[in-house]
């Protein structure tokens, strides 16, 4: 196999970093020319794609402007870009986040075909954590790509800092194979409409994602089946690549993306999508001695807040276990039956009847207000 040939050997394929192999021929992003395929040039990695100068891609455009605002579209390009350099420069990886419905799986499909099945893998981001065997699928890829993360927890992240490093070997192995060490090129990424919790809270983590929203939900009639299946078109994909490609140098140049997070708030996007209940709780809710919310009114703001993040609404009872089990001075009141389940009912007199509510609650209405404002008028 190629990856255990020898170190010179494994050097002298793709080894021009400015070259793209296309079906056909050789184009050099740096200086715009294309070339035929030539036997001195040795590449084992060829995208599906034919350059076409005058190929154009306005489907795929057209798609682009309806499932990302407008101060990520560029973005969105730039992402298409970067997985065609086998480099990496900018320590990010992608995660398309919103609920169903919003395209993401689509665009997904968009960036597969443009790179070709045999150039991506299609991890899930908690493999890449936590199993061995994994990273060894990403040797030699342009981009990992997958769709539908579920919300387990991560524990050990190590292995995603390395993935994005550009400079750390990893240490892969496939099984019944011996070992071996490469350093990452591939591109991760994902989408969500939940991000799995992290154990690791440092900038280093953070930094790395870069959280493109999806939230616009497609009408029953909005979008008809010849419209996507043009988007995977041989026309659109070869003016896609026209329109990437024509920005790739600028990207690396800046070294950085348009509209891209800055640490905190990427710490702040991640956060909100991983761990909403406490999110929540530290932003708006707040201890106040003899005060009380109905359980029925927190939990009515706290699914606003979730469908403004475009996330799944809470039932009070998921809600109430977070709370009882989170919240530290309702922690301290709670009473426990002989089996150890929680047993307490508060309640209180509101508008003449009995209502079950939270003690020493309440919510900040001014900062929820205001951040309500802030977030819906993107």
């Amino acid at each position: 196999m190629l990856r255990d040939s020898t170190y010179t050997e494994i050097a002298k394929f793709d080894s021009d970093l400015s070259i793209i192999n296309m079906e056909n021929g050789l184009y050099n992003w740096q200086t715009g020319k294309f070339l035929p395929h030539t036997p001195d040039y040795y590449s084992v990695i060829q995208i599906p794609v034919r350059f076409d100068p005058d190929a154009r891609c306005p489907n795929i455009d057209k798609m682009i402007n309806i499932v990302a605002d407008e101060k990520d579209r560029m973005k969105c390009y730039e992402m298409f870009a970067y997985c065609l350099y086998r480099s990496y420069p900018i320590q990010k990886m992608f995660v398309l986040f919103g609920p169903g419905g919003t395209g993401k799986s689509y665009f997904l499909d968009v960036v597969q075909r443009m790179l070709g099945d045999v150039n991506c893998s299609n991890v899930s981001m908690q493999d890449l954590a936590k199993d061995r065997f994994a990273s060894s699928d990403l040797y030699k890829k342009l981009a990992n790509i997958c769709g539908d993360l579920d919300n387990t927890a991560m524990y050990q992240v190590a292995t995603l800092k390395q993935l994005t490093s550009n400079k750390d070997r990893i240490r892969a192995q496939r099984k019944g194979e011996k070992a071996f060490n490469f350093v990452n090129f591939a591109k991760p990424i994902f989408s969500a409409n939940h991000l799995p919790s992290s154990k690791d809270d440092t900038s280093g983590f953070y930094r790395r994602y870069e959280i493109i929203p999806f939230m616009h939900v497609f009408g029953a009639d909005e979008i008809d089946q010849d419209f996507l299946d043009s988007l995977t078109s041989d026309a659109e994909i070869s003016g896609l690549f026209n329109k990437v490609v024509s920005i790739l140098c600028d990207l690396l140049v800046r070294n950085a993306f348009t509209n891209q997070l800055n640490i905190e708030d990427a710490k702040s996007m991640y956060k909100d999508r991983s761990a909403p209940e406490e999110s929540f709780f530290d932003q708006f809710v707040v201890e106040v001695p003899g005060e009380t919310i109905a359980k029925n009114m927190l939990a009515m703001y706290f699914n606003e807040y979730c469908e403004i993040l475009g996330l799944p609404k809470r039932s009070m009872s998921m809600l109430g276990r977070y709370i009882t089990s989170n919240v530290e001075w309702i922690k301290k009141r709670a009473i426990y039956d002989n089996k150890g389940d929680h047993k307490s009912n508060y309640s209180a007199w509101k508008d003449g009847k009995s209502v079950a509510v939270w003690p020493d609650t309440m919510i900040d209405l001014k900062k929820f207000i205001e951040w309500k404002k802030a977030n819906t008028s993107k």
